[in-house]
Parts: C-alpha cells; sequence; structure tokens
C-alpha cells in the first residue's frame, strides 16, 4: 500500500500510537482493500445496512439526515483517519441512520464487519 494510506491510519482512533511496521503487520493479519469513489458518489443510504469497517483514507464523506421538513441537514464530514459509523459494527441490525455522500474523490480502507 501506498505511504498515505499507511500516513491517514495513523491518525484513526484504531491505530493509535502505532508505527507504520505495526500498522503493515496488523493489516496483513487479515483481508483490507482500498475502495475508490468519485465525487458526489453515494456511499451509504438511511435505513439500510453498513457491513464495512471503512476507514477513510483520502478526501471527505459528508453525512446528513433529513429534517422535520424534509430538507437535509449536514451532521459531520468525516476526514481523513475517520471511520465510517463505528458503533454500527457493534450494533446488531447495524443500519446506517444517516445518508452518506462523497464531498470529493475518496478512498477508504476496507475490510468485512468479520474480519474486523
Amino acid at each position: 500500500m501506498e505511504d498515505s494510506v499507511y500516513t491517514a491510519l495513523q491518525r484513526c482512533p484504531l491505530f493509535a500510537g502505532m508505527e507504520r511496521m505495526e500498522i503493515v503487520l496488523a493489516l496483513n493479519a487479515f483481508p483490507c482493500r482500498i475502495v475508490d469513489y468519485a465525487r458526489h458518489e453515494i456511499y451509504a443510504l438511511a435505513g439500510l445496512p453498513l457491513g464495512y469497517a471503512d476507514i477513510v483514507v483520502s478526501g471527505t464523506l459528508v453525512c446528513r439526515m433529513a429534517s422535520l421538513h424534509g430538507r437535509p441537514v449536514e451532521m459531520t464530514r468525516l476526514k481523513k483517519g475517520d471511520m465510517v459509523a463505528p458503533a454500527l459494527l457493534f450494533a446488531e441490525n447495524g443500519v446506517m441512520p444517516v445518508s452518506v455522500e462523497t464531498d470529493s474523490k475518496v478512498r477508504v480502507l476496507r475490510m468485512t464487519k468479520e474480519d474486523f
């Protein structure tokens, strides 16, 4: 993997305090891959299950909910080093409470929930 991926992973709480070689060894222990998304692509829709543990390695994801009036409200932005909905990895149903769209080209490190 590219150096930029390891730099992003060092920002992630999951790999906090780990050196590059420790991250390499951890990633070699289970299957993972890099997934690319184009700008303004739908990453996830509210109400659908999330089946992956993804970490943003570049770009920005925008999480939105519908207001009571049906207008989209931005809840948060996920940037380099952020995990996407980490609490859902441990939830029984794992359903996304928000819709997520890319704000730019986005690259994530992806592993299955089971491998995580």
